[in-house]
């Protein structure tokens, strides 16, 4: 699925430093047409994902591993997006912009690396640890949203 991110990684950047969208000199628009999808959809739709696993049973684990391989799938392809906008940005960006975004993205991607380990305890686990399994798939989610979002900051806030 092509995203159409509305947000330039310059704005990010900004938005982290300042805590208020700022337009980014080499990008001073930032546009989406009713068919693009933005960044807050594609987030939404994953954590939907995320969030329907608390109610999947032992019996449905299959099921489970499955829409999470998939979910999971488009999150890196998420975050190999925001990694592109972050070196097709770089020349562009003041020092401490660098910064700022080179550690939200390092954040980001430690986050889901921990998200996957606990989708591997997952797909190994025993039965009678199912709901335990569950419940950290859901904190590693958890902090993997909230380090996307020190990335790509809040559409609410545009």
């Amino acid at each position: 699925m092509k995203i159409l991110k509305a947000m330039t990684v310059g704005t990010v950047a900004a938005t982290m430093a300042f805590g208020a969208p700022v337009a980014f000199a080499a990008n001073t628009s930032a546009t989406t047409s009713e068919s693009d999808v933005s960044v807050e959809d594609v987030q939404a739709k994953i954590s939907e994902t995320f969030d329907s696993i608390s109610n999947y049973t032992v019996d449905q684990r299959d099921e489970a591993v499955e829409s999470i391989k998939e979910t999971l799938a488009e999150l890196d392809q998420e975050i190999d997006e925001l990694e592109a906008d972050a070196r097709d940005q770089w020349a562009d960006m003041s020092e401490a912009t660098r910064e700022k975004t080179s550690a939200a993205l390092v954040e980001l991607r430690k986050q889901r690396n921990m998200l996957g380990e606990q989708f591997g305890a997952m797909q190994q686990g025993a039965d009678s640890t199912w709901d335990d399994m569950k419940a950290g798939l859901a904190d590693a989610w958890a902090a993997v949203k909230e380090a996307w979002q020190n990335v790509i900051g809040s559409e609410k806030a545009e």
